[in-house]
């Protein structure tokens, strides 16, 4: 199961059809955007997906909110707040928390569990 984050307007994502983001403004503000890059139609809806570069996360305009799915790391985060930044609205992630700041992100990032090394790779 995938770690979705959200950009919106509203309080929290699962009401951003209260505040939605304009189809027109996300199109103009992503063609704006050299690092995002068009790929292909949304599964729902008929709004463009958008990666990050050719391999980074996937952004999809749908009922309001832009769904960001497959952060791999800490700068994909921060590259979803930067455009959240830029469209006067908030990243959120599933579990209900907010990324406001470098600092949100940075501390989400020091949470993240650690790998463990396998124990045949101990030594």
């Amino acid at each position: 199961m995938s770690y979705d984050l959200h950009i919106h307007r509203a309080e929290n994502f699962f009401d951003a059809q209260e505040a939605p983001i304009p189809a027109d403004e996300w199109r103009m503000f992503a063609a704006g955007q050299p690092q995002l890059t068009p790929a292909g139609d949304a599964p729902l809806g008929d709004e463009p997906l958008y990666t990050w570069g050719d391999d980074g996360p996937t952004y999809m305009l749908y009922e309001g909110e832009i769904t960001v799915t497959g952060c791999r790391d800490g700068q994909d985060i921060e590259n979803a707040r930067s455009i959240a930044a830029g469209l006067s609205a908030r990243l959120q992630g599933d579990d209900g928390e907010f990324y406001e700041t470098p600092a949100d992100v940075e501390e989400a990032v020091r949470a993240e569990p650690k790998p463990k090394r396998r124990w045949w790779r101990r030594g």
